[in-house]
């Protein structure tokens, strides 16, 4: 499996985390998109240790450094979500979330700000193939858009207050609404 999949999939994984209410908790290893540690396992003689592999400082700054390691391409993303998340109101730790039904393929929910003033629509493809989902925006203005928190996009919305959407495998779409 390509190493670009396996990025995605992992970050459309801790999209989700971080999309849900409360107070993400984040392990550091996620952070890097740390594999597995075997051999650590086979040391101890202890399961545990498959997730406890210790950073040697200098390899650890080296592989972040380089853009073509699974360690910088997970974390760029992840600090982007966190500040995204960050940035937006609709993902107050105690603000609403109701789950809907795109599909089996995509895992889709709208949050909403406590006070009830922004929402935001999370969509994330949850599969190894590209999916297209139309939502209704509760926007029927002709013209009128959706933003993408994580990409900056723009889509579209129809003078029925719809937007179509095109979700490549493991895609994260955060759209305020």
């Amino acid at each position: 499996e390509p190493q670009a999949t396996q990025v995605a999939r992992f970050i459309a994984s801790q999209a989700i985390l971080l999309s849900l209410p409360g107070v993400p908790g984040i392990y550091v290893h996620s952070l890097f998109g740390s594999r597995n540690w075997g051999e650590g396992v086979a040391l101890t003689g202890q399961n545990r240790t498959i997730n406890r592999r210790k950073f040697q400082r200098t390899e650890l700054y080296a592989s972040l450094a380089d853009p073509a390691s699974v360690a910088h391409q997970v974390f760029q993303r992840y600090l982007h979500l966190i500040r995204v998340r960050t940035s937006s109101p609709a993902f107050h730790p105690n603000g609403a979330m109701q789950v809907l039904d795109l599909g089996p393929a995509l895992f889709a929910h709208l949050r909403t700000t406590p006070d009830g003033s922004q929402q935001v629509l999370c969509i994330h493809n949850v599969s190894n193939a590209a999916q297209e989902t139309t939502v209704a925006t509760g926007d029927a203005r002709a013209g009128g858009a959706l933003t993408d928190l994580v990409t900056g996009d723009v889509i579209a919305v129809d003078g029925a207050g719809r937007a179509t959407l095109q979700l490549p495998p493991y895609a994260v779409r955060w759209l305020r609404l």
